[in-house]
């Protein structure tokens, strides 16, 4: 019996770079990775006047067929860069998926050294459930297969494939002090949120 050859990482960039070259007809992709974790530079006219999240949520659109089923061969898309063509397009941070406060960066660090484990981030998450049906998770634990990262100074941020959509773009503080409130999401797409801050819908 002959067994099927898998995809090479040459092919599964071009596959990639097929698929959003579909969906938006004028971007120029530039794809790099191997082992099932890949890096995607996309710059479109397409993208002019849409939010990091709308242009994110376009190219996770076009690669889906490729992250899903048992084997897929896109495992998780460590960075996603998106510009526009216009004058402005200079790419600035790099897009961060997730944006994390100076004061919340510093409070992440003090936890994770807590922890005493060097091998543990930040992992951030939503789930069904809540006062408006979806309910944001925050943990520290280890990198899983699958997980978009997110690199800050010293730590990392992980986010699973469903998460990563519906977390795009949000920003993560820290309130302390008396009045604080610790941790806050603050989710620019959310159509409405609950009065605690930990839930909201889209």
């Amino acid at each position: 019996m002959t067994l099927p050859i898998s995809d090479s990482a040459v092919e599964i960039e071009e596959r990639i770079q097929v698929a959003i070259e579909e969906m938006i007809p004028d971007a120029r992709v530039q794809v790099r990775g191997s082992g099932g974790h890949f890096e995607i530079d996309v710059e479109a006219s397409a993208f002019d006047g849409k939010s990091t999240l709308e242009r994110q949520r376009l190219v996770y659109r076009a690669i889906a067929p490729l992250m899903s089923g048992q084997n897929p061969p896109v495992h998780a898309v460590d960075k996603l860069t998106t510009s526009d063509r216009g004058p402005e397009a200079a790419g600035g941070d790099s897009e961060k998926l997730v944006v994390i406060t100076g004061n919340a960066q510093a409070q992440v660090k003090r936890l994770i050294e807590a922890e005493g484990e060097n091998d543990i981030g930040l992992r951030l998450s939503i789930r069904g459930g809540g006062c408006s049906g979806l309910t944001y998770g925050l943990e520290f634990n280890q990198r899983k297969e699958g997980d978009t990262v997110v690199e800050y100074d010293g730590f990392s941020v992980f986010l699973d494939r469903k998460s990563t959509i519906y977390l795009s773009g949000v920003t993560l503080d820290y309130q302390g002090g008396l009045s604080g409130r610790g941790f806050v999401f603050h989710n620019p797409h959310a159509t409405s949120s609950c009065g605690c801050g930990e839930s909201f819908s889209l």
